[in-house]
């Protein structure tokens, strides 16, 4: 009986002590699935992608190419389609100044590359370079800011606006110095970087969220939205800049035109010599 007893008492023991294991088992396992779930979901810079969001977005910051912004820079949303004129002549304007400020630490600009005129084209010409553009700043994103220069440039469209195929692509290529790697991984991701960027620019001009960030109440492009505030009116202030060299030079015309009435009136005034 006491053997018997003792047996149990044993058994119970063993018993206990594998279910204090089998706790502490339990509450390791729950520790580490928190932690996964907390990394993966505190994470800022998880995606696909390596250095571009999922939705094709990317940060020019003086570290580089960045999923998000950083907290202490003033901040630029860019929205832009590479076929947009506006985009192009805004572009060769400012992007200069833009480019120097991100690098000395000033700005921080989000790039977001659009679809947003292709009811003009019949080339594809805007999806296919922003994805081309996409696929740079994946790749090789320290060439991302000489690459947005060409694509972004008047030249660049005038040749290669009505090309359906990947030869301005591969003659920008050289031009930036790209690797060999870099090129073929663009190509083979030609596509899926096209649909990151259709699928953004869809219904984006009807978008309430851009529409009360518009200062007229609808969505264009260049689309330049500083932190906290309204998008520029690009469009205004080149309209202003028109009118003003329009009445500049109407006011010259009409300058010279009283100059030569009055040179005219003079020498009408002037008596006429007449021969003795």
């Amino acid at each position: 009986m006491t053997l018997e007893v003792k047996k149990q008492d044993k058994n119970n023991a063993i018993e206990k002590n594998q279910k204090h294991r089998n706790t502490i088992t339990a509450l390791f396992l729950c520790l580490i699935s928190f932690f996964l779930i907390y990394t993966v979901t505190q994470t800022p810079h998880s995606g696909k992608y390596n250095n571009i969001n999922d939705d094709g977005t990317f940060v020019l910051t003086k570290d580089g190419i960045k999923k998000d912004f950083t907290n202490t820079r003033k901040k630029l949303d860019w929205y832009s389609d590479p076929y947009c004129d506006d985009c192009i002549a805004m572009h060769e304007k400012v992007f200069k100044d833009i480019k120097g400020k991100v690098q000395n630490g000033e700005l921080e600009v989000k790039i977001h590359e659009l679809n947003f005129l292709a009811h003009r084209q019949t080339t594809n010409y805007s999806l296919r370079n922003s994805a081309y553009i996409l696929g740079i700043a994946e790749y090789e994103p320290n060439r991302v800011l000489d690459a947005l220069d060409i694509f972004y440039s008047k030249r660049f469209k005038e040749v290669w606006k009505n090309e359906n195929n990947h030869n301005g692509f591969k003659a920008i290529s050289s031009v930036l110095g790209l690797k060999d790697n870099t090129v073929k991984k663009v190509l083979q991701s030609q596509s899926e970087f096209e649909k990151l960027v259709d699928k953004n620019s869809r219904g984006i001009r009807y978008d309430q969220k851009m529409k009360d960030l518009s200062p007229t109440g609808s969505m264009f492009t260049p689309f330049i939205v500083p932190e906290g505030g309204k998008a520029l009116d690009a469009e205004k202030e080149a309209n202003e800049k028109r009118k003003n060299e329009a009445a500049a030079k109407a006011a010259e015309a009409a300058a010279a035109a009283t100059v030569a009435q009055a040179e005219g009136e003079a020498a009408a005034e002037q008596p006429q010599e007449t021969e003795a």
